[in-house]
Protein backbone atom coordinates (compact mmCIF):
# COMPACT_ATOMS: atom_id res chain seq x y z
CA UNK A 1 0.00 0.00 0.00
CA UNK A 2 0.96 3.26 -0.78
CA UNK A 3 -0.04 6.15 1.14
CA UNK A 4 1.61 9.93 0.62
CA UNK A 5 2.71 11.76 4.01
CA UNK A 6 0.13 15.23 4.40
CA UNK A 7 3.04 17.45 4.70
CA UNK A 8 6.19 18.47 2.51
CA UNK A 9 9.17 20.48 3.46
CA UNK A 10 11.66 22.73 2.56
CA UNK A 11 14.84 21.68 3.06
CA UNK A 12 18.24 23.71 2.02
CA UNK A 13 21.54 22.04 1.14
CA UNK A 14 23.53 21.88 4.56
CA UNK A 15 26.78 22.34 2.80
CA UNK A 16 25.00 25.88 1.52
CA UNK A 17 23.24 26.64 3.89
CA UNK A 18 20.84 30.01 4.55
CA UNK A 19 21.97 31.52 1.52
CA UNK A 20 20.88 28.81 -0.61
CA UNK A 21 18.16 27.92 -2.95
CA UNK A 22 15.11 25.98 -1.39
CA UNK A 23 13.64 22.49 -2.93
CA UNK A 24 10.66 20.32 -1.75
CA UNK A 25 11.13 17.23 0.40
CA UNK A 26 8.24 14.72 0.13
CA UNK A 27 7.89 12.04 2.70
CA UNK A 28 6.66 8.68 1.38
CA UNK A 29 5.03 5.69 3.03
CA UNK A 30 4.85 2.54 1.20
CA UNK A 31 7.13 1.68 -1.52
CA UNK A 32 9.00 4.65 -3.08
CA UNK A 33 9.81 2.31 -6.27
CA UNK A 34 6.16 2.90 -6.84
CA UNK A 35 7.15 6.77 -7.19
CA UNK A 36 10.73 6.67 -7.78
CA UNK A 37 12.65 5.50 -10.74
CA UNK A 38 16.41 5.21 -9.35
CA UNK A 39 18.65 6.30 -11.40
CA UNK A 40 21.86 6.55 -9.67
CA UNK A 41 23.16 5.61 -5.86
CA UNK A 42 20.75 2.71 -4.01
CA UNK A 43 17.80 3.23 -2.51
CA UNK A 44 17.05 4.95 1.03
CA UNK A 45 16.54 3.43 4.34
CA UNK A 46 14.38 5.36 6.57
CA UNK A 47 15.56 8.75 7.29
CA UNK A 48 17.75 8.82 4.14
CA UNK A 49 16.35 10.90 1.18
CA UNK A 50 17.00 10.35 -3.18
CA UNK A 51 16.97 13.73 -4.96
CA UNK A 52 15.93 14.56 -8.63
CA UNK A 53 18.17 16.21 -11.09
CA UNK A 54 16.22 19.61 -11.17
CA UNK A 55 16.49 19.46 -7.47
CA UNK A 56 21.02 18.82 -7.57
CA UNK A 57 20.68 22.12 -9.43
CA UNK A 58 19.10 23.81 -7.21
CA UNK A 59 20.92 22.74 -3.92
CA UNK A 60 24.18 22.78 -5.78
CA UNK A 61 25.53 18.97 -5.73
CA UNK A 62 27.29 17.62 -8.52
CA UNK A 63 26.59 14.44 -7.32
CA UNK A 64 23.70 12.86 -5.72
CA UNK A 65 24.83 12.53 -2.30
CA UNK A 66 24.99 14.73 0.64
CA UNK A 67 22.82 16.52 3.09
CA UNK A 68 19.69 18.21 3.38
CA UNK A 69 17.90 19.78 6.29
CA UNK A 70 14.80 21.94 7.12
CA UNK A 71 14.91 25.81 5.82
CA UNK A 72 12.57 26.06 8.99
CA UNK A 73 13.20 25.79 12.34
CA UNK A 74 10.57 23.22 13.41
CA UNK A 75 13.15 20.70 14.84
CA UNK A 76 13.21 18.50 11.82
CA UNK A 77 17.04 16.82 11.77
CA UNK A 78 18.57 15.95 8.56
CA UNK A 79 18.25 13.78 5.65
CA UNK A 80 21.06 12.18 3.80
CA UNK A 81 21.16 11.93 0.21
CA UNK A 82 22.09 8.12 -0.92
CA UNK A 83 20.99 8.35 -4.94
CA UNK A 84 19.33 9.68 -7.63
CA UNK A 85 15.56 9.09 -8.61
CA UNK A 86 12.46 9.95 -11.96
CA UNK A 87 9.70 10.75 -10.81
CA UNK A 88 6.91 7.87 -12.55
CA UNK A 89 3.77 8.75 -13.59
CA UNK A 90 1.35 10.17 -12.41
CA UNK A 91 3.58 11.64 -9.74
CA UNK A 92 6.17 13.93 -12.21
CA UNK A 93 5.09 17.12 -9.84
CA UNK A 94 8.22 14.89 -7.25
CA UNK A 95 10.51 15.54 -10.05
CA UNK A 96 11.28 18.66 -8.54
CA UNK A 97 12.43 18.19 -5.70
CA UNK A 98 13.31 15.60 -2.90
CA UNK A 99 11.63 11.84 -1.54
CA UNK A 100 12.82 10.56 1.36
CA UNK A 101 11.55 7.39 3.92
CA UNK A 102 9.73 8.77 7.06
CA UNK A 103 11.40 7.40 10.37
CA UNK A 104 8.74 5.59 11.40
CA UNK A 105 5.62 4.31 9.27
CA UNK A 106 3.13 3.81 12.10
CA UNK A 107 1.87 7.23 11.17
CA UNK A 108 1.33 5.95 7.73
CA UNK A 109 -0.70 2.98 9.26
CA UNK A 110 -2.51 5.31 11.50
CA UNK A 111 -3.41 8.11 8.72
CA UNK A 112 -4.95 5.19 6.73
CA UNK A 113 -7.29 3.99 9.16
CA UNK A 114 -8.62 7.41 9.75
CA UNK A 115 -8.86 7.88 6.07
CA UNK A 116 -10.94 4.66 6.07
CA UNK A 117 -13.14 6.02 8.70
CA UNK A 118 -13.93 8.61 7.18
CA UNK A 119 -15.01 7.76 4.25
CA UNK A 120 -17.31 4.85 5.34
Amino acid sequence: MLTLQEQWLDVLSREVGYGGEKSTAWGIHGQLDYVAELTGGRMPGHGEALVSEEAMVKLGLDVPVGRVRDASSSGFEELNIVGSFRAREPFTSYSSGIVYMPETQTNAANLSRRFWWMLR
